[in-house]
């Protein structure tokens, strides 16, 4: 489950059942600080996990913690291949029908 705190923060709350015996060891958040990357990393990567590749779960954990903050829309350079972005953000910023309250 994921709750969304604010635009940079979220909290994941995950359950797990285990039974006595099966359990071999503890938990881990996030990836270890020494653990390397699958694929070679670039000199333009400035992320903080680099080069991930071949591992979906892993995939998954790095894009999500490595997105950052939601940019500011209106320094964006929007052409003409984001037409359906616009078309999307137009249709959002519409009035609702009637009857039916913007939040």
């Amino acid at each position: 489950m994921i709750r969304i705190i604010d635009d940079t923060h979220f909290e994941l709350v995950r359950y797990s059942l285990t039974r006595k015996g099966n359990f071999t060891g503890g938990w881990l958040f996030g990836l270890p600080a020494d653990l390397k990357g699958t694929a070679e990393q670039k000199a333009h990567d400035k992320r903080k996990y680099k080069g991930w590749e071949g591992i979906p779960a892993l995939e998954d954990l790095v894009l999500q913690e490595s997105q950052g903050e939601i940019p500011e829309r209106r320094l964006e350079h929007l052409a003409s291949s984001d037409r359906g972005v616009i078309m999307l953000r137009r249709i959002w910023q519409m009035s609702p029908p009637a009857g039916i309250q913007k939040a």
